[in-house]
This record gives structure tokens, sequence and C-alpha cells, in this order.
């Protein structure tokens, strides 16, 4: 057993009971994501973990110092390979139930998170609070706000940037990793 599976035994139970297993011994484990389609059809997705491991600490600087704050749903496959990701490389995940726009922001403030990943209606939500009451949560430990799955709209990104500072980045890639930009 490696040892992300003993740091964190209730996410590799739900992850495993649900959409996660590993496959034998056969050199670095493997993956097996199941991602909805647009159409609901469950598409499988195989991707190798250690990939995504360099890829997170060289793009974005993940590494055991991370505090990941998923606010999205752990069936879809780029919040569920973060979460695991962040936790092989000795980090700290906090997964929100669900998305709420101010629980997001205490949870930020709460729990010093230094890395999240968001879609652009997240922003949008977020944005949609008062300003007053934005900017009385302390998120000044937020060294990297990803973002993707959608456009985000010029407008939303440059208000976060101005509210939040230089620390939205923006990739595009498919789940089944055939290439990232960032």
């Amino acid at each position: 057993t490696s040892s992300w599976k003993r740091s964190a035994p209730a996410l590799w139970q739900l992850l495993h009971r649900k959409i996660y297993k590993t496959v034998g011994e056969q050199g670095p484990w493997i993956e097996e994501v199941f991602d909805a389609a647009v159409d609901g059809a469950r598409k499988f997705r195989d991707k190798t973990g250690l990939r995504l491991d360099a890829l997170l600490g060289s793009a974005f600087g993940f590494d055991d110092s991370v505090v990941y704050l998923c606010p999205a749903p752990l069936y879809h496959a780029a919040p569920l390979g973060w979460s695991l990701a962040t936790t092989r490389l000795g980090g700290t995940v906090v997964v929100m139930d669900r998305f709420d726009p101010v629980e997001c922001l205490e949870a930020i403030e709460r729990y010093g998170i230094t890395h999240a990943q968001f879609v652009p209606t997240m922003f949008v939500r977020m944005l949609k609070l008062p300003e007053a009451q934005r900017r009385s949560y302390d998120v000044s430990t937020l060294r990297v706000a990803v973002h993707a799955a959608a456009p985000c709209p010029p407008d939303v990104k440059q208000e976060m940037i101005d509210w939040l500072g230089p620390v939205l980045l923006e990739y595009y890639a498919g789940s089944e990793g055939g290439g990232m930009t960032a």
C-alpha cells in the first residue's frame, strides 16, 4: 500500500468505492476515471498518475506544502485527479460538499488554502457577492487559482485578478490526457 493511501484513508475509501482503483503492480499505478460525456454516457479515461503529479509540480507549483481546495465534484476527472495528485505529493486536500461562494471563501480563510481549481461559473458566483463581503475574507494564502473547463469571459477574469491579485492561471486540456496548455 502506498503512503498516500495510508495518509488519506477516508478519501481513498470513497474514491475506491466510486470511481478509482489501483491496477496491479505494473509499474506506476494507473488511475481509472469515468467521466460523464455531454450526452450523459460514461467515458473511460486511463491516466498515469505520476505524469499528472509532475505536471502539477512544474506548471502550478504543487508540492508537500500545498493546501488544495477542491470545490467541484470528485466524479469529474480534473477534481479527482488533482485531489489524488495533491495527496500523493504530500499536500492536503479540502473537499467541499458542493460549491457555495461564501463557504468557498470561508474555507480559503479557515484552512489557509494555497491552491484551488475553479470553473468560470464559480468566479461569477463569487463576484456576485457584495464587494465588502468578498473583501472581508483573508484570501492572502492563495498562491494559485486555476480555472478551466470553459472559456472565462475577459471581464470576469479581470475582476478576479483585481480582487485576488496575479494568482490566476488558466489551462485547457482534455480528460483523455492528449495534451495540456497552461
